[in-house]
Parts: C-alpha cells; sequence; structure tokens
C-alpha cells in the first residue's frame, strides 16, 4: 500500500529528463553557493516532488495555511524569482531542501509572513503537512559542496579556510588557484550530474522505475 505521500505525488506527471536538467542547472545557480557551502565535506541537499512547487505557501492572520500562485503582479523579492506558471513549466513539480541558504520569505497578500514549514513535507489539498518518506529522502539525496556555483571566490575561501575545510578540499583536488583553473569546471559538472542522478532516482522509487 502507499504511503500518503507516494499517493499524491503519483497524481501528478512524472518530471521529465529536460525538468530535471534544467532544475539541477537551477538550483546550483539558486544561491551563492560558494559562500554559503563548504567545500570539503560534501553535505546533503534533498530532491522531491511537491504539489506546490512554484506556489507560496503562508499562513494568514485568521490562523490558516494558505497556497498562493506567484503571479507578474507579485514582488520580485529573490534573483531566482519565477512566477508559478513559468516554475512549472521549466521545472514541472520539482523541489529541493538543504540546510543552507533556502530560507527566502516575503509577506503575503494580507501582511501575514510566509509559513517556515517543517521540512521536507508538502501540503495536502486537505491542509495537512504530509512527510516525505525516509527511504525516498535517501533516494533523492546527492551530496554537494561550494564548487557547485559557476563563480570561485578564492580569496573568500583562504579567508574562511578553517569554516570551508579548503585544506581537506586541497588534498584532493590540488592547490586552490590550480583547481580553479583547472578542475573546477569538471567537479561542477559531476556535481549536476549528482543532482540529475538524485531526481531520477526519487522519481524511479515514487513512479516505479524509469519514464
Amino acid at each position: 500500500m502507499a504511503s500518503p505521500y507516494v499517493e499524491i505525488v503519483r497524481r501528478l506527471p512524472r518530471p521529465s529528463a529536460n525538468h530535471i536538467a534544467a532544475f539541477a542547472e537551477f538550483v546550483a545557480g539558486a544561491h551563492s553557493w560558494y559562500k554559503h557551502l563548504p567545500l570539503h565535506p560534501d553535505v546533503p541537499f534533498v530532491f522531491f516532488v511537491d504539489p506546490n512547487a512554484g506556489r507560496q505557501v503562508v499562513h494568514t492572520r485568521a490562523g490558516e495555511t494558505a497556497v498562493l500562485e506567484v503571479t507578474d503582479d507579485d514582488p520580485r523579492f529573490h534573483y531566482t524569482w519565477k512566477t508559478t506558471k513559468v516554475q512549472l513549466e521549466q521545472f514541472g513539480h520539482l523541489a529541493y531542501d538543504a540546510n543552507y541558504g533556502t530560507s527566502i520569505s516575503r509577506p503575503s497578500a494580507d501582511g501575514a509572513p510566509q509559513v517556515a514549514r517543517p521540512r521536507p513535507q508538502v501540503l495536502s489539498e486537505e491542509g495537512d503537512w504530509i512527510r516525505v518518506d525516509g527511504e525516498l529522502l535517501v533516494a533523492g539525496t546527492a551530496l554537494l559542496n561550494a564548487a557547485v556555483y559557476e563563480r570561485a571566490d578564492p580569496m573568500l575561501w583562504e579567508r574562511n579556510a578553517q569554516y570551508n575545510g579548503l585544506r581537506e578540499f586541497e588534498k584532493a583536488h590540488g592547490p586552490l588557484e590550480q583547481f580553479i583553473e583547472h578542475g573546477h569546471e569538471a567537479l561542477r559538472e559531476e556535481l549536476l550530474a549528482r543532482m540529475r542522478a538524485a531526481m531520477e532516482r526519487f522519481m524511479d522509487a515514487v513512479y516505479g522505475g524509469p519514464a
């Protein structure tokens, strides 16, 4: 018998290979990861399907939870801003969860703050938070690091070497200057491939095998 989460997700179309590739690129640039992520060790990002992807989930002043479409009339509060329509066209219902740089909020139409929802869970049509199954979270996990962002910042990385694990990173990838010149692009491609693979594993586990 399918879990409540799987029952919800199977009502949605399976994201396509194009959706998956586009979403990996989007996540890679969604924040200045060279500032927010360590170089070493890699950290987990979880990819999953959310029926409310691209929408704003908010608390109203009456204490209720509401799901709002993002339209061209809404304020563009972040450089990754997209309308719900555009996001669904580009990415399907794909979503990601990470403990780094993902807290963006804006007031709702009535001035109430956006919900900081428990993660990773999805909101059902009945208004219940449904937890994503643990085995699916494992399937949808990709290990990433600061090199996933297209920009490198050697001065920042050197200044924060103790925090970002630079010395351990250099043991595997060579001196930082050499890595930026010769290795960054290849490692970034590997990290993008990890994201795509995690999303494919998640889809196979939910929808039952390759598309």
